[in-house]
């Protein structure tokens, strides 16, 4: 005879001691199970988070590396229109003296004639079978220099402007 024999009910006890061995072990089973996720979950938080961190700091230095290179691209076309402007500067400066140079020499050329009844206008000009701009009238031959200088200046504008594109053309390729 055993012990459980003489507790009345002792058989029952015996499966209830078995039950709460079983329960013990599934709960002490399930516990590992649940810390062992929880570790690994945090184990793969971890992981994740240094992927993370290391992918922002390639995309930093990739925006970084590409911020400097704009601008390092501004600065040399910057660098580029300021030396494009100085010599369109210049040639118009040396068109300017051109100007005055040509305004000078026609000092001495005559004034149009005006028409005494005409209340002041000026008289046609005789007919003549050419011109070669030797005979144009100082006002006429000043305005004509004064254009002719202006159409060189749009010129060497036009030119500063194509160049300083060509150059942000190239430096965006």
């Amino acid at each position: 005879m055993s012990l459980l024999d003489l507790i009345p009910g002792g058989r029952m006890v015996q499966g209830l001691v078995v039950a709460a061995a079983v329960a013990a072990t599934l709960g002490a089973v399930t516990y590992g199970v649940h810390s062992y996720n929880d570790a690994r979950r945090d184990e793969g938080r971890v992981e994740v988070q240094a992927k993370w961190a290391a992918a922002e700091k390639d995309r930093d230095k990739v925006l970084a590396d590409v911020r400097q290179k704009g601008i390092d691209d501004t600065n040399r076309l910057n660098k580029a229109a300021i030396d494009q402007q100085k010599a369109s500067n210049d040639k118009i400066a040396v068109l300017n003296n051109n100007l005055h140079a040509a305004l000078n020499s026609l000092r001495d050329r005559p004034e149009r004639p005006t028409d005494a009844s005409s209340s002041g206008l000026p008289a046609p000009a005789a007919a003549q079978s050419s011109c070669t701009g030797a005979s144009l009238y100082r006002p006429d031959a000043e305005f004509l220099v004064r254009e002719a200088t202006r159409a060189d200046q749009l010129r060497v504008d036009l030119e500063s402007c194509q160049a300083q594109y060509n150059s942000a053309s190239e430096a965006l390729k």
